[in-house]
């Protein structure tokens, strides 16, 4: 998308550009006296917005440890929405999200054997008592179904009741939660949604501790829930490292583009804050932060990086004409104040349009977008420049090379 944006940009734009002459002078004027009045207003404060950006990071990065990267499934859906009703309907009779392990014993012995029955129906009754299981389907409660429904099935063995439940006869029922040699079975679980405070992994992992105390071996895990459980562990993963690493690359770009350390490192902090600030106020709110979510940040700091890159260009530009450090950066922050803020206010509203979505994680996706297009703008514009600012001794300034006089060739010739 963004490589097929420059080719429009670069080959059909300029087509429409030149069949008439501009006339937005009126509005180029107002436009860039708007900028300068809000630069006026905001220069004057620009350490009070330094430490209003650094200030929001570290109030809000304890609220890190608790973001919610294992959201419910009924955050996906508006609160008004039929679908939200539905799920909170059937998760409050029993659970709504299917969970299913698949167990052995850890002799080797059929599960339907006297033993191995006893403690699959006391485990039965134990993972039931878990606060977030809803419902739990079992082979032993086929076999006692089964019994109930015959007088004369106390005459049959488990093994040779399950025999029969898994003809054609009973639909093959039995097959559905243990296999035909009797030594694995399933455990179908319908899993509570509404009101669960821990991880889905962690919750899984709880379960299959209580199936190993009593001897059996969870060796097969599936299920949408286990499957969220994953996805959520995978995007927390690459949140984190994914941040780290994409930080690092920035800050090899940053010493290639200055080949100073003092503004890569500049640059690197100014980034590091922008992810900080999003996630921290997510955290505070108390927002789901899904997969669809989670990349709001890494675009945000790509927005900063191209701010803060056009910003070490004209520092550079500056600095072959300009010895005092402070005057350059203002410099710098008054040539580039417009085209960030231009930037910042098209890709703000752009993506502001999800906040109109019936969709809760696009809405939450939009409003973080539009915080750290914020933020990124005022961390390149403040933060970035305040801290490559030098202290010090101003530095020699190149001197320019006069223009040379006029016929100033046509003299050497004749003195040659």
């Amino acid at each position: 998308g963004t490589l097929i944006a420059f080719a429009v940009a670069y080959s059909v734009y300029p087509a429409f550009l030149s069949l008439k002459r501009p006339s937005h002078e009126k509005t180029d004027l107002f436009v860039r006296n708007f900028y300068k009045r809000l630069f006026s207003f905001f220069e004057p404060c620009r350490w009070i917005i330094f430490g209003a950006i650094i200030g929001l990071a570290v109030v809000t990065l304890p609220y890190l440890k608790t973001l919610n990267l294992d959201p419910s499934l009924i955050s996906f859906f508006s609160p008004k929405s039929e679908i939200t009703a539905g799920l909170k309907h059937i998760d409050a009779r029993g659970g709504g999200n299917p969970l299913v392990i698949v167990i052995k014993s850890g002799t080797g012995e059929p599960l339907s054997s006297g033993a191995n029955f006893k403690k699959m129906r006391e485990l039965q009754d134990q993972l039931e008592t878990h606060p977030d299981v809803g419902t739990l389907l079992s082979m032993p409660l086929l076999v006692e179904e089964a019994r109930r429904g015959s007088s004369w099935s106390f005459l049959f063995s488990n093994q040779t009741l399950l025999k029969w439940l898994a003809s054609a006869k009973y639909d093959s029922i039995a097959r559905g939660f243990i296999t035909d040699d009797q030594k694995s079975a399933l455990l179908f679980f319908r899993m509570n949604e509404e009101g669960r405070k821990k991880h889905r992994l962690e919750v899984v992992a709880q379960i299959k501790s209580l199936i190993e105390k009593k001897g059996f071996d969870p060796y097969l895990t599936g299920g949408i829930y286990a499957l969220q459980g994953n996805l959520s562990r995978h995007v927390a993963g690459s949140l984190v490292h994914g941040l780290r690493q994409l930080l690092f690359v920035f800050l090899i770009i940053a010493f290639i583009a200055s080949l100073k350390v003092r503004t890569a490192l500049a640059m690197s902090f100014s980034l590091g804050v922008i992810p900080l600030c999003v996630l921290g106020v997510v955290g505070v709110l108390g927002l789901p932060l899904d997969m669809i979510a989670a990349p709001a940040a890494n675009i945000a700091i790509s927005m900063g990086i191209d701010a803060m890159l056009h910003m070490v260009n004209a520092s550079r530009h500056f600095f072959k004409h300009e010895t005092n450090a402070s005057v350059l950066w203002h410099k710098v922050r008054e040539r580039m104040w417009e085209p960030v803020l231009t930037s910042m206010f098209i890709v703000a509203s752009g993506f502001a349009i999800f906040f109109f979505s019936s969709f809760p994680p696009t809405q939450r996706f939009g409003g973080q977008i539009v915080l750290g297009t914020v933020i990124s703008a005022f961390s390149a514009i403040f933060i970035f420049s305040l801290l490559a600012q030098p202290r010090g001794k101003p530095h020699k300034a190149h001197p320019r090379a006069a223009p040379p006089a006029p016929f100033s060739r046509l003299a050497k010739f004749r003195d040659s």
